[in-house]
């Protein structure tokens, strides 16, 4: 959101091949939480993806998800937390080997607009591309 400027106080969580951060800007009502799994191919990282599709679901009941214009398959669940506190945004791509989850929360009656999430999408996904090497890079 404009205005907003997130920060994260502690360093990335390791998990296992790849990293989670969380972001929140000054009074945590944005929240951004970051994963991304490297798998050992593109067609293990496939898999895994589809599998992130289905938690989505599970954690999102009331989400159709739909295609996102980032990485490879990507796809956007909209709805409210389960118990509806938060508006929820939650997208996974996958790139090469690399799975990427990422959940965008907001205060329930102050959404952010499917926009922004892909555009922050997008620039994770821009940054996954670039520290890609050669042998994992999706090939053109």
């Amino acid at each position: 959101m404009p205005g907003d400027t997130f920060t994260s106080p502690k360093p990335a969580q390791g998990v296992p091949k790849g990293a989670a951060v969380g972001f929140w800007n000054r009074d945590h009502s944005r929240v951004i939480d970051d994963r991304i799994i490297i798998a050992p191919d593109s067609a293990t990282a496939e898999k895994a993806f589809e599998a992130e599709k289905k938690k989505i679901s599970t954690a999102l009941p009331d989400t159709t998800l739909t295609d996102a214009p980032v990485g490879q398959g990507g796809a956007l669940g909209v709805a409210k937390s389960k118990d509806g506190s938060k508006a929820v945004n939650t997208i996974a791509f996958h790139e090469g080997q690399a799975v990427v989850t990422m959940e965008l929360d907001s205060p329930a009656d102050d959404p952010l607009s499917q926009n922004f999430a892909i555009a922050v999408a997008q620039k994770q996904d821009a940054a996954v591309k670039s520290g890609l090497s050669d042998k994992t890079a999706p090939q053109s």
